[in-house]
């Protein structure tokens, strides 16, 4: 029987759990409110009070380890009934069977890290912030026998941890990573779901990035800058227009979607684009869409769904099982001039129940070369799923719409 308090962590964290030696690297990332520090922290106390343990908690500077991590690692201290075997320093923590959990700045330098000898454990928090550099330091420096590194961080594609292990091509066997955001924490406060919602209302594609871990686009890589994410009430003679993108081993996305004429800043006809209806999903074959749209849209039977015409076998599916459905009639250039004919709408309005479509609309971006420049093509990484299943939906207005956008041109290898 254990001399401490066993303390719930959330399932996607229970791995942290495991002894060490059983990984190399142990890498956690995803938005605000996941647990991350909460979960490491009660692993590692475990550890440590269980056995003679060496730990280095790091982040960017030492100073700012003072503040909320150090205070989470002390309070975690007090839950789990260890205040009376661990005594607590400013810079380490001591318990009584020797184990040490110590606090240090990876930006300290190279003969600060090499101080700390016989370390079991490094946790460097806040990963995001470590630079390749930095982890060239750490890294051989941790090299004890069952030795690992626990990467914990805010999720961001241009960081040196996630380029590295969160979307390796080829993972290593002994790396294990894991992604959780507050969806994931069952033990999140509602006073952070309200503000969660407070803020989705306010920037939607910052808080994605913040609470869900997603890419945050700056304005000059946004191919759609026109898109605005809030609740709408669709007119009563709204003229929906339906788009359907196949995927075989990517998603398959259906879009409802419909335009309004109205008038720019300059008094001038333009017209608002409002998608309010998603099916996404994937590994769902098409014989199955009918008693989940039947389910969830059953509006769908009267309408006209304008599908991608390289998905014949699943047209011919879905219109056996009685739906109305057409290739879209695809001509040179078509997908390059419904890119510009949606970023020329005057806003593009997705309902926030329509997650991935959102997502994909504003992660939509131009490619960014490592010196800082931004090119005219789009960056091959983006989903354009539900993107392409709108443009079909709009495939008659595409043409009236198509052209520069924002000066730039697009290059693409296929329609």
């Amino acid at each position: 029987m254990s001399d401490f308090v066993t303390v719930e962590i959330p399932q996607r964290l229970e791995f942290l759990r495991e002894p060490l030696g059983v990984y190399r690297i142990r890498v956690v990332h995803g938005g605000r409110g996941g647990g991350k520090t909460f979960g490491a922290a009660v692993a590692v106390l475990e550890m440590c009070a269980t056995g003679k343990t060496r730990v280095l908690v790091l982040r960017l500077t030492e100073k700012s380890l003072g503040g909320t991590v150090r205070e989470t690692w002390s309070e975690m201290v007090d839950r789990m009934g260890l205040a009376g075997r661990c005594e607590r320093f400013r810079d380490r923590f001591e318990f009584d069977n020797g184990s040490v959990i110590y606090f240090a700045g990876l930006g300290d330098g190279v003969e600060a890290i090499k101080s700390f000898h016989d370390i079991n454990l490094a946790v460097v928090e806040e990963a995001q912030e470590m630079t390749e550099a930095g982890w060239e330091i750490l890294e051989p420096t941790i090299r004890g026998r069952d030795s690992e590194l626990w990467l914990l961080g805010n999720t961001d594609p241009d960081a040196f941890f996630c380029r590295a292990f969160v979307d390796a091509e080829e993972p290593e066997e002994d790396v294990r990573v894991v992604q959780i955001n507050f969806e994931d924490n069952p033990f999140i406060e509602p006073s952070f779901l309200r503000s969660v919602r407070q803020a989705l209302r306010r920037n939607y594609a910052r808080a994605r990035a913040i609470y869900y871990g997603e890419r945050y686009v700056p304005e000059d890589q946004l191919v759609f800058a026109n898109v605005v994410v809030e609740e709408f009430e669709p007119p009563e003679d709204a003229r929906w227009r339906f788009g359907l993108d196949f995927g075989l081993r990517n998603p398959t996305a259906l879009v409802g979607c419909y335009t309004e004429d109205c008038e720019d800043e300059d008094g001038e006809f333009a017209q608002d684009l409002f998608i309010g209806v998603e099916f996404y999903v994937r590994g769902v074959p098409p014989r199955k869409f009918a008693t989940e749209w039947d389910r969830d849209f059953p509006f769908l039977r009267d309408a006209t769904i304008i599908a991608d015409i390289a998905g014949s076998v699943e047209i011919e599916q879905i219109a056996h099982d009685g739906f109305r459905i057409r290739g879209c009639k695809k001509r040179p250039g078509f997908k390059e001039q419904g890119i510009a004919a949606l970023a020329n709408f005057r806003r593009i309005v997705i309902h926030p129940g329509c997650e991935e479509v959102a997502r994909e609309f504003t992660q939509y971006r131009y490619k960014k070369l490592k010196n800082g420049e931004v090119t005219d093509q789009i960056d091959p990484r983006c989903d354009d799923h539900s993107i392409d299943a709108t443009r079909y939906a709009l495939q008659d207005i595409i043409g009236m719409q198509a052209g520069k956008v924002r000066g730039r041109f697009f290059v693409y290898n296929e329609f």
